[in-house]
Formats: C-alpha cells, structure tokens, sequence
C-alpha cells in the first residue's frame, strides 16, 4: 500500500502573503541538511520516495545532541533500509539516520543507527514531515543551493490551502516542516519572505498522514491512506499516538 508518492508536489508555490502569514519572520532554522547527505538518504533503497525528518526530543535539543533527524521512506511509509532491491525492510539492516544540530554549531550530519535515534526522537514534542524525491531535487536546483535549512511552520493560517489535514487530534497542534534552499554559509540565517530563493512547505505532516497505532495494529489518518492498514512493525520511530482512534 502507498502512503507516499516521489513525486509529490507539497505546497511550493505559497505567494508573499501566504508565508508572512505563517510567522516565521526572523525564526532561526533547526537544522540544515547538506545536498550529499540527502542524496545519500534518498538513495538507500531503488524505492525511495523521499525524506521524512523528525523534530528531535526536549532533552535532545536541550542538550545540544541534535536538532533534527531524517531517513530515506519508502511509499509505504517505511524507512528505507540499507539494502538495494525489491525487498522488504529486513530485521537486521538498519536504514541510515542522518542527526544534524542547529545550524548555528554545526552543519556536520551524524549517521545513527535505529537504536540510537529512539533516543534522540521522543514523543514529549514529536513532529514528522515527509518531503518527495521531486521536492528535495526542486529546492536542490536552485540557484547556489548546497542544502536546506528546515523551520517549524503552522499550517492553521493556511488550512484553506489543505483541508484533507483537518482536523487534527485536539491535543497536537497543526505543525509542519517548512525546507528552504540555501546555501551553506546561509545555513543559519533567519527566515526572510522576502530573500528566501526557494521555499517548499510539506502538506503531509504527521500526525495527519501517519499512521496510528491502536487495539486492531495499525489505522491511516488523513487522505493520503483512509481505510485500515496492516505491517508486521511499526514504520516509524516512535508512535505519535499510542491510544485507540479511528480512521
């Protein structure tokens, strides 16, 4: 079953209004994904679709461990794994985890293995964005881009513009991923409507395109996958909701 698909669009073509309107004026980015390394992500698999990244834990951020960590996904929603082919995720291959910190102490990815990025992505302030295979290679091609820098971005002041993510489960509030093209020596600068080259906001957050885990496995939220799901292990690092819920 797909979830995912590598030519997903996300919302590239959000005008001057639309993102003044998410606040960002000024915000520092989280995190900053060299070109190499996302090309390294998006490789592990011939059935790569694109990228999920993780908003790492509290303790994680505060500790100055990381910031962000991103993988290769497949379109069933899974983390690619380090074996090429048609094959399924096989128990004893982990994918390849990419960990950067804030951009402003250092642009150098670490490569953690599945065990180690539990312990960086927790739930306490969990938050998941996928972004295409199109959608990488389009902020890639811009003008100087050596990588993205990545910003927490709302997407209540655009929720016209995706109404298949609403509503959302009142305790998590509607975020998402914006990725901005930039260069390495612009990694850190603050967010600027007004300067910014390239700018893609990812429509398939999680929660909302995720998949919950409950009584009967596994249910898919949002449009992407509405009817129920089953996988012999969980395709995420840690559940964003562990309770009973509906499709």
């Amino acid at each position: 079953m797909s979830l995912y698909n590598a030519t997903h669009t996300g919302l590239a073509q959000l005008n001057q209004a639309q993102l003044s309107s998410l606040a960002l004026n000024g915000q520092q980015p989280l995190g900053f994904f060299k070109s190499a390394d996302l090309r390294t992500m998006l490789d592990r698999s011939i059935l790569s679709a694109g990228i999920r990244i993780y908003l790492a834990g509290k303790e994680a951020r505060e500790k100055g461990r990381t910031s962000l960590v991103a993988c290769g996904t497949k379109a069933d929603g899974f983390d690619a794994n380090e074996m090429n082919g048609l094959v399924a995720n096989p128990l004893t291959k982990d994918p390849i985890f990419m960990r950067v910190k804030n951009p402003g102490v250092s642009l150098q990815a670490d490569k953690l293995s599945r065990i180690e990025v539990k312990k960086e992505v927790t739930t306490d302030t969990f938050l998941t964005a996928f972004f295409s295979e199109a959608m990488v290679n389009n902020l890639l091609s811009a003008p100087e881009a050596q990588g993205i820098s990545l910003f927490i971005a709302p997407l209540n002041p655009i929720k016209s513009e995706v109404p298949e993510l609403f509503p959302f489960p009142t305790k998590y509030e509607a975020n998402t991923f914006l990725a901005v093209a930039r260069s390495e020596a612009k990694a850190n600068a603050p967010f600027d409507p007004n300067t910014e080259l390239r700018v893609v906001l990812s429509n398939l957050p999680c929660p909302g395109h995720c998949l919950a885990i409950n009584a009967n496995r596994m249910l898919s939220r949002g449009a992407v996958a509405r009817s129920a799901v089953s996988f012999d292990r969980d395709p995420y690092i840690n559940p964003w909701e562990n309770e009973s819920s509906s499709s």
